[in-house]
């Protein structure tokens, strides 16, 4: 798509350069329009993507109890604000600048964004606490009001100085906050500025972690347990990567339009290929939505389902309140603690008391 797109815009623009001269076969020289429909069934197709992706993590946390885990609830809160990210970029079109339908695509946008961000955040605090403070964070209370405060306070300014609009001011795409009137100072303090604070954080959260995991697995006594450390320390080391390939291109993008540097042609048709709400969607869904545990229950799914000859056993669905202790989760922690020893003590990350230290690596050593 974005090839035809390319042509498109070298057959349709070759008197449309900025000194009236024709742009031939060099379309970084040519400014023309691009085709808006083709650019809006790219930006629908990543969007439904990562919905699909995002919505898969819900429904795992639905039909199986035994995810039903303070760990894999804030996953599920992280799938949510990617859908409504996505939808408000996907779904919305190219409203008018001005019009009610504009405000509200520009405001759902600059919210679920920022807390997709924050709930990321909120993952990797909750990993640090648990393995390096070994002190058990669930406080759903304190989670979603931050997580929702915050993101609402960083909506509210652009707002209350009248920043929303038009997202490019020479392009006819969706609504943001539009670059003039201050708009560009604006993106960085209420959205970029966190976004790239989040990351710098996260990866201090991240780093701190795995450097606790290699400790234990130097005292650890059983090669499984030795085994399922270093893998949990290697997986992490990927997760603020996550923030690098989502929002880098977008970022420079911003930058360019904040110093008043032109977009060329191509710039715009990468810019909603690598839709930052999709790429994150996805990313986030392989990330923190099908690790072992998650890919374990729909493997007995598919298993029974092939007995049965059905697909009824998919939407067999238990109530909500149904919980049920997932045996191989707290059975790592246990092994994984018992072989320590006392070398969880002697550790730097933990004065805590057995029964603490236990809880506090339950959901960590099984994402």
């Amino acid at each position: 798509m974005p090839g035809i797109i390319a042509r498109r815009l070298l057959s349709q623009g070759r008197d449309a350069t900025d000194d009236g001269s024709t742009c031939d076969d060099d379309i970084d020289d040519c400014y023309a329009p691009y085709d808006e429909l083709d650019l809006m069934m790219i930006r629908t197709a990543s969007g439904g993507l990562a919905i699909f992706c995002s919505f898969t993590i819900i429904f795992s946390y639905l039909r199986f109890k035994a995810l039903r885990v303070p760990s894999f609830e804030i996953v599920v809160w992280l799938a949510a604000s990617d859908i409504c990210a996505n939808s408000s970029y996907a779904f919305f079109g190219n409203p008018k600048d001005g019009t009610t339908e504009c405000q509200v695509q520009a405001m759902a946008m600059q919210f679920f964004d920022m807390a997709t961000i924050l709930w990321s955040l909120t993952i990797g605090y909750t990993l640090y606490s648990n393995v390096v403070m070994q002190q058990q964070f669930t406080s759903r209370c304190a989670m979603h009001s931050f997580v929702w405060g915050t993101s609402f306070v960083l909506m509210m300014l652009p707002l209350i100085y009248g920043n929303y609009g038009q997202a490019d001011k020479d392009e006819d795409t969706w609504c943001w906050i539009k670059p003039d009137n201050g708009g560009n100072e604006m993106r960085f303090y209420v959205f970029f500025g966190p976004i790239w604070s989040t990351f710098f954080l996260s990866a201090f959260f991240y780093i701190s972690t795995i450097r606790v995991l290699n400790k234990y697995t130097e005292v650890a006594s059983e090669v499984e347990t030795q085994r399922k450390l270093r893998k949990l320390a290697a997986n992490l080391k990927w997760y603020p990567l996550l923030f690098i390939f989502s929002w880098a291109f977008i970022t420079v993008v911003r930058v360019m339009d904040w110093v008043g540097q032109k977009k060329k042609p191509w710039i715009t048709i990468v810019q909603v290929a690598l839709l930052p709400d999709a790429v994150q969607a996805i990313l986030n869904t392989l990330a923190y939505g099908l690790t072992p545990a998650v890919l374990e229950k729909w493997g007995e799914l598919r298993n029974q389902m092939l007995t049965e000859g059905s697909c009824f056993p998919l939407f067999r669905i238990d109530p909500l309140w149904e919980r049920e202790r997932n045996s191989e989760m707290d059975g790592t922690v246990h092994t994984v603690y018992s072989s320590i020893g006392n070398g969880l003590k002697d550790s730097p990350a933990s004065d805590s008391d057995d029964e603490s230290n236990s809880s506090g690596m339950n959901d960590s050593l099984n994402r």
